[in-house]
């Protein structure tokens, strides 16, 4: 800054002393609200900034949970913690200073150290590793030379583009979370570009659960950014504040490592009498697909005490189906149990990003010898040995479970195989079945043999009466997908087979595998006919009159009733109207009409109950119509019985005469043409009417028909199809005509005798909203000079009344 002068240097330090004395309470207090000399020389005068809390570092957090099975979905930072050092981020090794080729010159490098304290921005935490969908929270704050953090100043965040991730909130000034007043709130530019405030006062941001443990604590002085990602990747983040005049000191950056992994270690006690394996298996978070690729680090802990064991490490990579195995033995120490640490490790620049090889998770699992009995193998044999992977598979069934393995003969020798391989079968099913049901059955596979089980092929064959969804024409599936079965493995298949016929019907599963004789096992089920109903039945009708006249109203009758012997419930019907020709209103309030389909709820429909419906139907276009109704319900026994009718309906084009009105149709005489609006509602007349009503509140439908031709018009019928849930009051018509009645589900006006051109005729029709839902008007006008009807038609949506 520039350096002021002499005058005004003594002149501001004698009004900092006169402040200090007059604010004073007792003696030795320095006034807070006043500057003070600065002793370092650089100014005159150091003036307080509104200082908060002392700036302290929070503590580190540890990293995921060292036992737990799977991911979880992180709510917070305090199950998102900040990545530490090794083994997770081991510290680079400087590389060695190279020559220089000669003519180049080398450019120095200032080694000399600031002394001087000097306000800074800090932000915590700096390195994160984070699951996939979960958002976490950095802080930062500005601390000042005395060790204090600065309130209400800005700190902008910055997201780096050639990563992953994106800003979710931003924090304001206030004491309050969210901010209660406008100007207190920070703002997102976009999801890479965020401004924040500092805190004025301390509060607690409350992630809506009821958990307080992923509440996060607001110091004074503190600002904070939530981020997200949806992807695995790096998001990089970078603070930065005006507040803090040096540039190095300015800025600070974060880093957030996201993954997305669910594993399960193996279990942590497993009995075996000799050589035991061990599987980790590795599948994404999302969608539950293996991972290939990871590294699961096995080391013997303890147990083992031979050179050759403890101490061991094996790092195995998981192959297509996302497991790694390894096969754990005894040494010649004769140790009655062994402890296997574990770890699952994602490797450096996984998938072409740019993290470092992470730690996610750890465990251990104790192998008792024996059930504790000491087993002497020979000497010098190897406690872990890496299991091969195998082909890359499709994976199919559930998890694998891990089953302690066959001891192997005490022959064995450490250059010998551990034997063959030799698979089990089980099947479990139930006993009983009803035709036209399923059977379901589980089938699992074990090798109980010293080595893995390849190539295994898993063929059920069943009798006829039983088939499969897959092909129902053959009476056998084959499943060639199962791969590798490690020793001490078992898989499980669930089998689906639908009953066609009652009798005994049996099924034989058969898992076949190189080098080995097959394994089978036969199951049978006892399938019964479902008890009949006493003839369940009912009926729909669907009735229609046909031919009928384009821009008439069609009445629609739907009836539905039970003609069985017994009770039906969960009856639901759906009818279909071509929306190209016609315009369903039903007659029943509450029901709604979605893309010409009407869905009803009927419920129970006892013995010999008959539910009539009424749908009016304004015809728009002169085709062939179908009116479709189906339905079904449920007896007492559980059966599903289903019924369904339609109706055909021939629309001829208009010839002139008016619908439903008395009359004799004359010749036109001149250009005939007829404007006709709608407008619901009180307030004055214009295009469209209101945009809702409200239920309970009474008010108007106005329909305004204007004679555009150039002569009169004779015999003008009007009429109108309101929905149901609009009430007409046809006491209270008002306008050209108040006289009115009900005819085939409209409101048709008194015939008007003559319209001259270019004159208007109002008809008003009270109505009142009993319904919240979107409802139709049709409007239609004809004379003796219109061939066709002139039409309206006004969606008026109806609220809820909420005084």
């Amino acid at each position: 800054m520039p350096t002021l002068p002499a005058y005004h240097r003594r002149l501001l330090v004698l009004l900092a002393l006169a402040c200090a004395l007059v604010d004073a309470g007792c003696a030795g207090l320095r006034c807070p609200r006043c500057p003070r000399i600065d002793p370092s020389g650089e100014r005159c005068l150091i003036w307080p900034k509104d200082e908060a809390a002392v700036a302290t570092v929070p503590p580190p957090a540890t990293v995921f949970p060292a036992a737990t099975a799977s991911l979880p979905t992180v709510p917070g930072n305090t199950t998102a913690p900040p990545v530490l050092t090794d083994p997770v981020f081991p510290q680079p090794e400087l590389p060695a200073v190279a020559s220089a080729a000669p003519g180049v010159p080398i450019a120095p490098v200032s080694t000399q150290v600031a002394t001087e304290p000097q306000d800074r921005l800090t932000i915590s935490p700096e390195r994160m590793l984070a699951p996939v969908g979960s958002e976490v929270v950095l802080k930062g704050n500005i601390c000042t030379t005395e060790g204090y953090t600065l309130a209400e100043q800005k700190i902008e965040w910055m997201l780096g583009r050639n990563g992953v991730g994106e800003f979710v909130e931003v924090s304001g000034k206030g004491a309050f979370h969210p901010s209660i007043y406008p100007w207190n709130k920070g703002s997102k530019t976009d999801n890479y570009l965020a401004t924040s405030y500092t805190a004025n006062g301390p509060h607690c941001i409350d992630r809506g659960t009821p958990d307080p443990s992923d509440d996060v604590g607001i110091s004074r002085g503190d600002a904070w950014v939530s981020v997200t990602s949806a992807s695995e990747g790096t998001s990089h983040v970078t603070a930065y504040t005006e507040s803090v005049d040096s540039w190095p000191l300015r800025k600070q950056m974060a880093t957030i490592y996201w993954v997305d992994v669910q594993w399960v270690f193996p279990p942590a006690a497993v009995t075996s009498g000799g050589r035991e394996t061990l599987t980790t298996v590795v599948k994404r978070q999302t969608d539950g697909a293996p991972l290939a690729g990871w590294i699961v680090r096995y080391e013997v802990s303890d147990g083992l005490t031979t050179a050759a064991g403890a101490g061991q490490v094996s790092e195995v990579v998981t192959d297509a189906q996302g497991m790694a195995s390894v096969q754990v033995s005894p040494t010649a120490a004769g140790a009655a149990s062994s402890k296997i640490d574990m770890q699952l490790v994602r490797p450096a620049n996984f998938g072409g990003g740019d993290a470092p090889r992470l730690v996610i998770g750890n465990s251990s699992t104790i192998v008792n010898w024996s059930g504790g009995s000491t087993y002497l193998p020979p000497s010098g044999s190897s406690p872990l040995t890496p299991v091969t992977p195998s082909t890359p598979v499709v994976p199919a069934g559930p998890p694998i479970t891990t089953i302690p393995s066959t001891p192997p003969p005490a022959t064995t020798t450490p250059s010998q195989p551990a034997g063959p391989p030799r698979l089990e079968v089980t099947l479990q099913a139930p006993q009983t079945a009803q035709v036209g049901g399923k059977w379901v059955s589980t089938v699992t596979i074990r090798n109980v043999g010293g080595s893995p089980a390849t190539n295994v092929v898993l063929t059920d064959r069943f009798d006829v009466g039983l088939y499969h969804v897959t092909d129902p024409a053959l009476n056998m599936i084959r499943n060639d997908r199962v791969g590798t079965i490690a020793p001490g493995e078992s898989r499980q298949f669930p089998i689906e087979l639908q009953v066609s016929k009652a009798g005994s019907l049996c099924q034989d599963v058969t898992a076949e595998y190189t080098g080995g004789n097959p394994a089978s096992q036969r199951a049978c089920v006892s399938a019964t006919a479902p008890a009949a109903p006493s003839n369940a039945s009912f009926r729909i009708d669907v009735e229609a009159p046909s031919p009928v006249v384009q821009g008439q109203n069609l009445p629609v009758r739907i009836t539905i009733r039970n003609t069985g012997e017994v009770a039906l419930s969960n009856v639901r019907m759906v009818e279909e109207y071509p929306l190209a020709a016609m315009i369903p209103q039903p007659a029943e309030a509450g029901v709604q009409v979605i893309s010409g389909r009407i869905s009803r709820d009927i419920g129970m429909l006892p013995v010999g109950a008959v539910k009539e419906f009424r749908v009016n139907c304004g015809l728009k276009t002169a085709t062939r119509a179908t009116i479709f109704a189906q339905g079904e319900a449920y007896t007492d026994t559980g059966a599903r019985i289903s019924t369904a009718d339609s109706a055909d309906v021939d629309i001829t084009a208009a010839t002139g005469a008016q619908p439903g009105a008395g009359g004799t149709p004359g010749a036109a005489s001149g250009a005939a043409t007829l404007a006709i609006g709608v407008q619901l509602g009180t307030a004055s007349p214009r295009a469209g009417g209101p945009s809702s009503l409200r239920v309970g509140a009474p008010t108007n439908c106005e329909i305004m028909v204007r004679n555009t031709g150039s002569t009169p018009q004779t015999n003008l019928g009007v009429r109108v199809f309101l929905p149901a849930q609009l009430t007409p009051n046809l006491n209270a018509i008002s306008g050209s005509s108040t006289s009115a009645q009900i005819v085939d589900g409209a409101i048709q006006f008194a015939t008007i005798p003559t319209i001259n051109a270019g004159e208007a005729v109002r008809f008003v029709i009270p109505v009142n909203p009993t319904a919240a839902v979107n409802a139709t008007v049709i409007a239609e006008a004809i004379s003796s000079g219109q061939q066709a009807p002139a039409q309206k038609t006004q969606t008026i949506e109806i609220l809820e009344n909420r005084f």
